[in-house]
């Protein structure tokens, strides 16, 4: 054999053997730490302690359990949680209604105080005045006497004082219902002659002449109608005419020329009333004496 062959052998044995020791050493290691917590291989799990103990309390041990316990406490926090909200609630609208109810016996208590300081300023001012009608003390009867003649006295006053303005109060009544009476009198008498003044027009108007406007011309401010031969109208102030739409007079006119029937007759457009304009179609009337 070869030295170098020699060489590399025992190299190979000197590891192996390296190799194997640190093995056993290993072994030796993990067989102290199972010892240490439960005694190793020659320990059974009931026995056991330390992690191997733990181990088996991890596997025994029932999660489900443990997991439907904390479910049902969270369900019933939940439910606390609600009805604690619910008692919150109730109580916030109560405290509300109340806070409403208290402002509004507030105001009544001071509308209350207001009337009651009214009444002691009232009592205080009619003390006041009994203090003037009253001596300070009554020392004998002649000053009872005295006093209370002076008080018939003062309530006498105030009776006198009562009939008078109730009289006066009477007088103006009656001035007021004679004055009711005057206008109902006035009104009728108004009516009356409202229903004259109809009349005289209605007769009025059944002895007028009718005519048709044919033409106007606004710029000119001329009417054309047209008229019997006869009819008598002349030019001039002397056939006064007016104007009639639905009934209602709304123009006067005045005559310019007659040609044979044929009318023209002119009007001031500023004496129309307002937002009227003489149209094709009203109707043209001669104003005669009443029955003529």
């Amino acid at each position: 054999m070869k030295k170098s062959q020699l060489i590399a052998a025992i190299l190979v044995i000197a590891l192996g053997g390296v190799g194997i020791f640190y093995a056993q050493k290993q072994n030796a290691t993990m067989n102290l730490l199972v010892a240490t917590h439960g005694g190793g291989a020659l320990v059974d799990d009931m026995s056991a302690t330390g992690l191997r103990k733990f181990s088996r309390e991890l596997v025994v041990e029932d999660i489900s359990a443990q997991r439907a316990a904390a479910l049902e406490k969270a369900d019933k926090s939940l439910m606390q949680m609600k009805a604690d909200r619910s008692a919150r609630d109730n109580s916030k609208s109560i405290l509300e209604a109340s806070q409403s109810t208290l402002s509004e016996k507030q105001s009544a208590l001071e509308a209350t105080q207001a009337q009651i300081t009214e009444i002691e300023k009232n009592i205080a001012a009619l003390m006041i005045k009994l203090k003037d009608l009253m001596p300070d003390s009554f020392g004998s009867e002649s000053e009872i006497a005295a006093a209370m003649d002076k008080l018939k006295e003062v309530a006498a006053e105030q009776a006198e004082e009562r009939e008078r303005i109730e009289a006066e109060l009477k007088e103006k009544q009656t001035i007021r219902e004679a004055l009711v009476q005057k206008v109902a009198g006035l009104q009728v008498d108004l009516n009356k002659v409202a229903a004259v003044n109809e009349e005289f027009f209605d007769n009025y108007c059944q002895n007028d002449d009718e005519y048709t406007i044919v033409a106007v011309n606004p710029t000119w401010k001329f009417v054309v109608f047209k008229a019997p031969t006869n009819s008598r109208i002349v030019p001039g102030d002397s056939t006064p005419l007016i104007v009639k739409r639905d009934g209602v007079k709304v123009a006067n006119l005045r005559v310019v020329s007659n040609n044979n029937g044929q009318i023209i007759a002119e009007y001031d457009p500023k004496l129309l009333p307002a937002g009227i304009t003489l149209q094709v179609g009203d109707k043209v009337f001669r104003l005669k004496p009443l029955g003529s």
